[in-house]
């Protein structure tokens, strides 16, 4: 498969560099507004490719999108250059829906242009939104949004961490916006196949068990040096 990533910031570049460790596709496309950053970023994935799957990666302008099986869009203004990083911010990452939504209404026709069967994924901040506008430029309804994915994993990773399991074992959702309106799913959070609230009830009662042994134990060490002449 042929992907085009086009934005070549550190989320494109973290991007890029997975769908090449991962072997994603056999093709990877780098599309950026200075093109020659995308060069400096083919070029050093590319020293990188003996040692994953086989892949050819490369820049290039968006008519070189053609034959792409999916574009993934990162181009837009990040939350710092946009001032969207105060949490306590109601408005959160859709400060940054404006500016972004020109990017978006400018690049997608270009994608679109040159490859029609695309599937594209909106990844720049807030990604719902911009999804819904890349629809619309679009012209069709092949448009995904990078959505609470990266929360989600997020919500994983921490959960593993606090039960001492592997991540992978553990599934757990956040939905909503990706933002300050997101939702963290709690009930339906499963650590290795035990639904969360019973293994935070396991995990406490191990504990509790821990700590009675270790009593236990210094209790009997106490008597021993007691006894001991």
């Amino acid at each position: 498969m042929k992907l085009g990533i086009v934005g070549t910031g550190n989320v494109g570049c973290a991007i890029a560099l997975a769908a090449v460790t991962r072997g994603s596709a056999r093709e990877i496309v780098l599309v950026n507004r200075t093109r020659k950053t995308a060069e400096a970023v083919a070029t050093d994935l590319r020293y990188g490719t003996p040692l994953a799957p086989k892949v050819d990666i490369r820049d290039g302008d968006y008519g070189d999108l053609a034959g792409a099986g999916v574009v993934l869009i990162t181009s837009g203004v990040n939350e710092k250059t946009g001032g969207a990083t105060d949490r306590n911010d109601p408005q959160g990452r859709l400060k940054l829906l404006d500016k972004n939504a020109g990017i978006y209404r400018d690049v997608v026709p270009r994608i679109v242009r040159a490859a029609p069967d695309a599937v594209l994924v909106a990844v720049t901040d807030p990604p719902d939104p911009l999804a819904d506008i890349a629809r619309q430029a679009a012209g069709h309804e092949r448009v995904l949004s990078a959505g609470t994915f990266l929360d989600s994993l997020r919500f994983r990773v921490h959960l593993g961490r606090h039960f001492d399991v592997d991540p992978r074992h553990v599934e757990a959702q956040v939905i909503g916006d990706h933002g300050t309106s997101q939702v963290f799913l709690w009930s339906s959070a499963r650590i290795a196949g035990v639904p969360g609230g019973a293994a935070a009830r396991k995990t406490r009662r191990e504990a509790k068990r821990g700590a009675g042994a270790a009593r236990k134990r210094r209790a009997l060490r106490q008597y021993h040096d007691h006894r001991r002449p």
